[in-house]
Protein backbone atom coordinates (compact mmCIF):
# COMPACT_ATOMS: atom_id res chain seq x y z
CA UNK A 1 0.00 0.00 0.00
CA UNK A 2 2.83 2.39 0.93
CA UNK A 3 4.65 1.61 -2.30
CA UNK A 4 1.51 2.33 -4.31
CA UNK A 5 1.07 5.68 -2.58
CA UNK A 6 4.74 6.54 -3.10
CA UNK A 7 4.45 5.64 -6.77
CA UNK A 8 1.32 7.78 -7.12
CA UNK A 9 3.07 10.75 -5.51
CA UNK A 10 6.04 10.34 -7.83
CA UNK A 11 3.85 10.27 -10.91
CA UNK A 12 1.95 13.32 -9.64
CA UNK A 13 5.21 15.18 -9.01
CA UNK A 14 6.46 14.19 -12.47
CA UNK A 15 3.24 15.51 -14.00
CA UNK A 16 3.70 18.82 -12.18
CA UNK A 17 7.30 19.10 -13.40
CA UNK A 18 6.24 18.41 -16.99
CA UNK A 19 3.39 20.91 -16.68
CA UNK A 20 5.75 23.56 -15.33
CA UNK A 21 8.24 22.99 -18.16
CA UNK A 22 5.39 23.09 -20.70
CA UNK A 23 4.35 26.54 -19.44
CA UNK A 24 7.92 27.77 -19.88
CA UNK A 25 8.37 26.50 -23.42
CA UNK A 26 7.16 28.73 -26.30
CA UNK A 27 4.71 26.66 -28.35
CA UNK A 28 4.33 29.30 -31.07
CA UNK A 29 6.86 31.47 -32.92
CA UNK A 30 7.37 34.86 -31.35
CA UNK A 31 9.27 38.16 -31.74
CA UNK A 32 10.16 41.19 -29.62
CA UNK A 33 12.53 44.16 -29.53
CA UNK A 34 15.76 43.51 -27.60
CA UNK A 35 15.30 44.14 -23.88
CA UNK A 36 11.52 43.81 -23.91
CA UNK A 37 9.86 41.29 -21.61
CA UNK A 38 6.81 40.97 -23.87
CA UNK A 39 6.61 38.68 -26.88
CA UNK A 40 4.31 38.86 -29.88
CA UNK A 41 3.19 35.49 -31.25
CA UNK A 42 2.82 34.64 -34.90
CA UNK A 43 4.33 32.57 -37.69
CA UNK A 44 7.94 32.56 -38.89
CA UNK A 45 8.61 31.84 -42.54
CA UNK A 46 12.03 30.59 -43.60
CA UNK A 47 14.84 28.93 -41.66
CA UNK A 48 14.55 30.21 -38.10
CA UNK A 49 18.34 30.09 -37.68
CA UNK A 50 18.91 32.31 -40.73
CA UNK A 51 19.92 35.96 -40.40
CA UNK A 52 16.71 37.06 -42.13
CA UNK A 53 13.17 35.68 -41.83
CA UNK A 54 9.60 36.77 -42.47
CA UNK A 55 7.07 37.02 -39.67
CA UNK A 56 3.29 37.29 -39.75
CA UNK A 57 1.42 38.38 -36.64
CA UNK A 58 -1.14 35.98 -35.18
CA UNK A 59 -4.73 36.90 -35.97
CA UNK A 60 -6.24 39.15 -33.30
CA UNK A 61 -2.89 39.86 -31.66
CA UNK A 62 -1.76 43.39 -30.90
CA UNK A 63 1.63 44.94 -30.23
CA UNK A 64 2.59 47.13 -27.27
CA UNK A 65 2.46 50.84 -28.03
CA UNK A 66 6.10 51.33 -27.02
CA UNK A 67 7.21 49.15 -29.93
CA UNK A 68 7.97 51.80 -32.55
CA UNK A 69 10.40 49.95 -34.82
CA UNK A 70 9.67 49.76 -38.60
CA UNK A 71 8.95 46.02 -38.46
CA UNK A 72 6.45 46.61 -35.64
CA UNK A 73 4.62 49.26 -37.70
CA UNK A 74 4.48 46.83 -40.64
CA UNK A 75 2.94 44.15 -38.42
CA UNK A 76 0.33 46.60 -37.11
CA UNK A 77 -0.79 47.17 -40.68
CA UNK A 78 -1.53 43.46 -41.00
CA UNK A 79 1.30 42.72 -43.41
CA UNK A 80 4.19 40.32 -43.02
CA UNK A 81 7.44 41.90 -41.86
CA UNK A 82 10.95 40.99 -42.93
CA UNK A 83 13.15 40.64 -39.84
CA UNK A 84 16.93 40.92 -39.91
CA UNK A 85 18.98 39.63 -37.01
CA UNK A 86 20.67 42.40 -35.05
CA UNK A 87 18.46 45.19 -36.42
CA UNK A 88 16.21 45.95 -33.49
CA UNK A 89 14.51 42.58 -33.28
CA UNK A 90 14.97 39.11 -31.90
CA UNK A 91 12.86 36.06 -32.60
CA UNK A 92 12.40 32.59 -31.19
CA UNK A 93 10.79 29.57 -32.86
CA UNK A 94 7.96 27.70 -31.22
CA UNK A 95 8.21 24.05 -30.26
CA UNK A 96 6.16 22.87 -33.24
CA UNK A 97 8.36 24.83 -35.64
CA UNK A 98 11.48 23.27 -34.15
CA UNK A 99 10.07 19.75 -34.23
CA UNK A 100 8.77 20.25 -37.75
CA UNK A 101 12.26 21.13 -38.96
CA UNK A 102 13.74 17.85 -37.70
CA UNK A 103 15.41 15.94 -40.53
CA UNK A 104 14.98 12.17 -40.82
CA UNK A 105 18.74 11.65 -41.05
CA UNK A 106 19.08 12.90 -37.47
CA UNK A 107 16.97 9.98 -36.23
CA UNK A 108 19.38 7.54 -37.88
CA UNK A 109 22.27 9.28 -36.13
CA UNK A 110 20.49 8.92 -32.80
CA UNK A 111 19.86 5.21 -33.31
CA UNK A 112 23.52 4.60 -34.22
CA UNK A 113 24.63 6.56 -31.14
CA UNK A 114 22.22 4.67 -28.86
CA UNK A 115 23.54 1.36 -30.21
CA UNK A 116 27.11 2.50 -29.58
CA UNK A 117 26.25 3.55 -26.03
CA UNK A 118 24.55 0.20 -25.45
CA UNK A 119 27.68 -1.70 -26.48
CA UNK A 120 29.84 0.48 -24.21
CA UNK A 121 27.57 -0.03 -21.21
CA UNK A 122 27.24 -3.78 -21.74
CA UNK A 123 30.99 -4.24 -22.11
CA UNK A 124 31.71 -2.25 -18.94
CA UNK A 125 29.25 -4.28 -16.86
CA UNK A 126 30.43 -7.55 -18.40
CA UNK A 127 34.02 -6.90 -17.29
CA UNK A 128 33.02 -5.68 -13.82
CA UNK A 129 30.97 -8.84 -13.24
CA UNK A 130 34.10 -10.91 -13.87
CA UNK A 131 36.18 -8.73 -11.54
CA UNK A 132 33.59 -9.04 -8.77
CA UNK A 133 33.59 -12.83 -9.03
CA UNK A 134 30.36 -13.32 -10.97
CA UNK A 135 31.49 -14.10 -14.55
CA UNK A 136 28.61 -14.01 -17.00
CA UNK A 137 28.45 -14.55 -20.74
CA UNK A 138 28.41 -11.43 -22.88
CA UNK A 139 25.13 -12.47 -24.47
CA UNK A 140 23.45 -12.76 -21.07
CA UNK A 141 24.78 -9.38 -19.97
CA UNK A 142 23.37 -7.90 -23.17
CA UNK A 143 19.99 -9.56 -22.57
CA UNK A 144 19.80 -8.32 -18.97
CA UNK A 145 20.79 -4.82 -20.05
CA UNK A 146 18.01 -4.80 -22.64
CA UNK A 147 15.56 -5.94 -20.00
CA UNK A 148 16.73 -3.12 -17.74
CA UNK A 149 16.09 -0.64 -20.55
CA UNK A 150 12.64 -2.11 -21.10
CA UNK A 151 11.58 -1.93 -17.45
CA UNK A 152 13.06 1.55 -17.15
CA UNK A 153 9.91 2.68 -18.95
CA UNK A 154 7.91 2.11 -15.77
CA UNK A 155 10.49 2.29 -12.97
CA UNK A 156 11.04 5.86 -11.65
CA UNK A 157 14.33 7.54 -12.51
CA UNK A 158 16.61 7.26 -15.52
CA UNK A 159 18.56 4.52 -13.71
CA UNK A 160 15.50 2.70 -12.39
CA UNK A 161 16.21 -0.20 -14.72
CA UNK A 162 19.30 -0.98 -12.65
CA UNK A 163 17.04 -2.27 -9.88
CA UNK A 164 15.56 -4.76 -12.32
CA UNK A 165 19.02 -5.68 -13.62
CA UNK A 166 20.24 -6.33 -10.08
CA UNK A 167 17.34 -8.68 -9.37
CA UNK A 168 17.78 -10.54 -12.65
CA UNK A 169 21.54 -10.98 -12.36
CA UNK A 170 21.11 -12.24 -8.79
CA UNK A 171 18.85 -15.00 -10.14
CA UNK A 172 21.48 -15.86 -12.72
CA UNK A 173 24.04 -16.35 -9.91
CA UNK A 174 22.21 -18.05 -7.01
CA UNK A 175 25.52 -18.90 -5.35
CA UNK A 176 27.06 -15.46 -5.83
CA UNK A 177 24.09 -13.13 -5.44
CA UNK A 178 25.94 -10.50 -3.40
CA UNK A 179 28.81 -10.18 -5.87
CA UNK A 180 26.46 -10.05 -8.85
CA UNK A 181 24.24 -7.35 -7.31
CA UNK A 182 27.23 -5.30 -6.15
CA UNK A 183 28.63 -5.36 -9.67
CA UNK A 184 25.52 -3.45 -10.75
CA UNK A 185 26.08 -0.85 -8.04
CA UNK A 186 29.77 -0.58 -8.90
CA UNK A 187 28.91 -0.23 -12.57
CA UNK A 188 26.58 2.67 -11.78
CA UNK A 189 29.09 4.26 -9.38
CA UNK A 190 31.89 4.32 -11.96
CA UNK A 191 29.47 5.60 -14.56
CA UNK A 192 28.36 8.43 -12.22
CA UNK A 193 31.94 9.34 -11.37
CA UNK A 194 32.88 9.57 -15.03
CA UNK A 195 29.71 11.52 -15.82
CA UNK A 196 30.52 14.14 -13.16
CA UNK A 197 34.05 14.67 -14.46
CA UNK A 198 32.85 14.88 -18.06
CA UNK A 199 30.24 17.42 -16.96
CA UNK A 200 32.87 19.42 -15.06
CA UNK A 201 35.21 19.37 -18.07
CA UNK A 202 32.52 20.55 -20.49
CA UNK A 203 31.51 23.32 -18.08
CA UNK A 204 35.15 24.45 -17.98
CA UNK A 205 35.44 24.44 -21.77
CA UNK A 206 32.20 26.43 -22.06
CA UNK A 207 32.78 28.50 -18.93
CA UNK A 208 31.58 31.69 -20.63
CA UNK A 209 28.09 30.17 -20.84
CA UNK A 210 28.18 27.53 -18.08
CA UNK A 211 30.42 29.29 -15.55
CA UNK A 212 27.71 29.04 -12.90
CA UNK A 213 27.94 25.24 -12.97
CA UNK A 214 31.71 25.02 -12.41
CA UNK A 215 31.71 25.06 -8.60
CA UNK A 216 28.85 22.56 -8.02
CA UNK A 217 30.08 20.17 -10.74
CA UNK A 218 33.74 20.16 -9.67
CA UNK A 219 32.70 19.87 -6.00
CA UNK A 220 30.47 16.89 -6.74
CA UNK A 221 33.19 15.25 -8.86
CA UNK A 222 35.82 15.70 -6.13
CA UNK A 223 33.51 14.37 -3.41
CA UNK A 224 32.68 11.34 -5.56
CA UNK A 225 36.40 10.79 -6.20
CA UNK A 226 37.25 10.85 -2.50
CA UNK A 227 34.43 8.40 -1.75
CA UNK A 228 35.55 5.98 -4.46
CA UNK A 229 39.19 6.11 -3.38
CA UNK A 230 38.23 5.65 0.26
CA UNK A 231 36.10 2.61 -0.61
CA UNK A 232 38.84 1.04 -2.70
CA UNK A 233 41.92 1.68 -0.58
CA UNK A 234 41.72 0.48 3.07
CA UNK A 235 44.59 2.68 4.33
CA UNK A 236 42.97 5.87 3.14
CA UNK A 237 39.62 4.65 4.42
CA UNK A 238 41.11 4.18 7.88
CA UNK A 239 42.79 7.60 7.84
CA UNK A 240 39.53 9.29 6.93
CA UNK A 241 37.67 7.39 9.63
CA UNK A 242 35.31 5.92 7.06
CA UNK A 243 35.49 2.51 8.70
CA UNK A 244 33.31 3.75 11.56
CA UNK A 245 30.74 5.06 9.14
CA UNK A 246 30.68 1.79 7.21
CA UNK A 247 30.11 -0.09 10.45
CA UNK A 248 26.72 1.63 10.73
CA UNK A 249 25.91 1.18 7.06
CA UNK A 250 23.66 -1.62 5.80
CA UNK A 251 25.27 -5.03 5.37
CA UNK A 252 24.97 -4.79 1.58
CA UNK A 253 27.40 -1.86 1.73
CA UNK A 254 30.14 -4.29 2.66
CA UNK A 255 29.61 -6.05 -0.65
CA UNK A 256 30.31 -2.95 -2.70
CA UNK A 257 33.36 -2.21 -0.57
CA UNK A 258 34.70 -5.70 -1.34
CA UNK A 259 34.01 -5.15 -5.05
CA UNK A 260 35.76 -1.79 -4.93
CA UNK A 261 38.77 -3.37 -3.26
CA UNK A 262 38.95 -6.10 -5.90
CA UNK A 263 38.69 -3.54 -8.67
CA UNK A 264 41.30 -1.30 -7.00
CA UNK A 265 43.73 -4.21 -7.12
CA UNK A 266 43.32 -4.21 -10.91
CA UNK A 267 43.91 -0.61 -12.01
CA UNK A 268 43.75 -1.63 -15.67
CA UNK A 269 40.13 -2.71 -15.17
CA UNK A 270 39.37 0.63 -13.51
CA UNK A 271 40.87 2.47 -16.47
CA UNK A 272 38.87 0.36 -18.92
CA UNK A 273 35.63 0.94 -16.99
CA UNK A 274 36.23 4.70 -17.03
CA UNK A 275 37.03 4.67 -20.74
CA UNK A 276 33.91 2.64 -21.55
CA UNK A 277 31.87 5.08 -19.44
CA UNK A 278 33.36 8.09 -21.22
CA UNK A 279 32.63 6.46 -24.57
CA UNK A 280 29.03 5.84 -23.47
CA UNK A 281 28.55 9.49 -22.53
CA UNK A 282 30.17 10.56 -25.80
CA UNK A 283 27.63 8.45 -27.70
CA UNK A 284 24.74 10.11 -25.88
CA UNK A 285 26.31 13.50 -26.55
CA UNK A 286 26.56 12.62 -30.23
CA UNK A 287 22.87 11.65 -30.26
CA UNK A 288 21.93 15.05 -28.83
CA UNK A 289 24.30 16.74 -31.30
CA UNK A 290 22.67 14.91 -34.22
CA UNK A 291 19.22 16.02 -33.08
CA UNK A 292 20.32 19.61 -32.51
CA UNK A 293 21.80 19.82 -36.00
CA UNK A 294 18.77 17.99 -37.36
CA UNK A 295 16.46 20.81 -36.23
CA UNK A 296 18.79 23.53 -37.44
CA UNK A 297 20.49 24.48 -34.16
CA UNK A 298 24.24 25.21 -34.34
CA UNK A 299 25.20 24.22 -30.79
CA UNK A 300 28.56 22.43 -30.94
CA UNK A 301 29.33 18.88 -29.86
CA UNK A 302 30.84 19.93 -26.51
CA UNK A 303 27.74 21.96 -25.73
CA UNK A 304 25.47 19.01 -26.57
CA UNK A 305 27.69 16.74 -24.48
CA UNK A 306 27.42 19.17 -21.56
CA UNK A 307 23.63 19.23 -21.87
CA UNK A 308 23.40 15.44 -22.05
CA UNK A 309 25.62 14.67 -19.03
CA UNK A 310 23.97 17.28 -16.79
CA UNK A 311 20.51 16.14 -17.86
CA UNK A 312 21.48 12.50 -17.29
CA UNK A 313 22.64 13.29 -13.76
CA UNK A 314 19.45 15.21 -12.95
CA UNK A 315 17.21 12.60 -14.61
CA UNK A 316 18.59 9.92 -12.30
CA UNK A 317 16.43 11.39 -9.52
CA UNK A 318 13.71 8.74 -9.04
CA UNK A 319 10.62 10.83 -9.74
CA UNK A 320 9.18 9.72 -13.06
CA UNK A 321 9.74 6.64 -15.24
CA UNK A 322 12.72 7.15 -17.53
CA UNK A 323 13.39 10.55 -15.95
CA UNK A 324 10.60 12.22 -17.97
CA UNK A 325 9.88 15.79 -16.94
CA UNK A 326 13.06 16.33 -14.96
CA UNK A 327 15.18 15.66 -18.04
CA UNK A 328 13.14 18.04 -20.18
CA UNK A 329 13.60 20.81 -17.60
CA UNK A 330 17.36 20.16 -17.52
CA UNK A 331 17.73 20.18 -21.32
CA UNK A 332 15.63 23.34 -21.64
CA UNK A 333 17.76 25.08 -19.00
CA UNK A 334 21.08 23.94 -20.51
CA UNK A 335 20.24 24.99 -24.07
CA UNK A 336 18.93 28.31 -22.77
CA UNK A 337 22.23 28.94 -20.96
CA UNK A 338 24.05 28.25 -24.23
CA UNK A 339 21.83 30.70 -26.12
CA UNK A 340 19.73 28.23 -28.13
CA UNK A 341 16.49 28.76 -26.24
CA UNK A 342 14.07 26.65 -24.23
CA UNK A 343 12.14 25.45 -27.26
CA UNK A 344 15.27 23.92 -28.78
CA UNK A 345 16.23 22.19 -25.53
CA UNK A 346 12.73 20.86 -25.01
CA UNK A 347 12.45 19.68 -28.62
CA UNK A 348 15.84 17.93 -28.48
CA UNK A 349 14.93 16.26 -25.21
CA UNK A 350 11.52 15.06 -26.37
CA UNK A 351 12.91 13.78 -29.66
CA UNK A 352 15.70 11.90 -27.89
CA UNK A 353 13.29 10.46 -25.33
CA UNK A 354 10.95 9.21 -28.02
CA UNK A 355 13.81 7.49 -29.85
CA UNK A 356 15.02 6.03 -26.56
CA UNK A 357 11.51 4.85 -25.73
CA UNK A 358 11.27 3.09 -29.08
CA UNK A 359 14.57 1.32 -28.44
CA UNK A 360 13.42 0.39 -24.92
CA UNK A 361 10.19 -1.09 -26.26
CA UNK A 362 12.14 -3.16 -28.78
CA UNK A 363 14.38 -4.29 -25.90
CA UNK A 364 11.36 -6.14 -24.51
CA UNK A 365 12.17 -8.84 -27.08
CA UNK A 366 14.82 -9.96 -24.60
CA UNK A 367 11.99 -11.28 -22.41
CA UNK A 368 11.55 -14.14 -24.83
CA UNK A 369 15.19 -14.74 -25.68
CA UNK A 370 17.78 -16.79 -23.81
CA UNK A 371 17.51 -18.92 -20.72
CA UNK A 372 19.11 -18.74 -17.32
CA UNK A 373 20.81 -22.09 -17.76
CA UNK A 374 22.89 -20.68 -20.61
CA UNK A 375 23.74 -17.55 -18.66
CA UNK A 376 26.29 -18.90 -16.24
CA UNK A 377 29.89 -19.62 -16.97
CA UNK A 378 32.38 -21.41 -14.76
CA UNK A 379 34.43 -19.02 -12.62
CA UNK A 380 37.51 -19.40 -14.79
CA UNK A 381 35.76 -19.06 -18.09
CA UNK A 382 36.58 -16.16 -20.39
CA UNK A 383 34.84 -14.81 -23.43
CA UNK A 384 35.46 -11.82 -25.60
CA UNK A 385 32.65 -9.53 -26.70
Amino acid sequence: MKRARLGAWRFALAALVIAFVATRVPWKDRVRPPGSETWAQGQLEGAWRADQVSFTLEGGASLPEEWTTPWAETLRQGAGATLTRGEGVEWEPGLWTVLGSLRAGAILGVLVAVLGGLICGVTRWWRLLRVCGAPTSYGTVLRLTLLGMFFNLVVPGLTGGDVVKAGLVAKEHPQRKSAAVMAVGLDRLIGLWTLLWVAAWTAWVLREDLGGLLVPLFSAALICTVCMVALGWPRLRDRLGAQRILAWAPQRMAGIVDCMRQVAEKPFEVLLAVLWSAANHACIGFAIFALARGIGDDTGFVGCLAASVVASAVSAIPIAPGGWGVGEAAYAAMFTMMGAGEAVGFAVSVSYRLCQTGVSLLSGVALWRGSSKEALEPPGATRTP
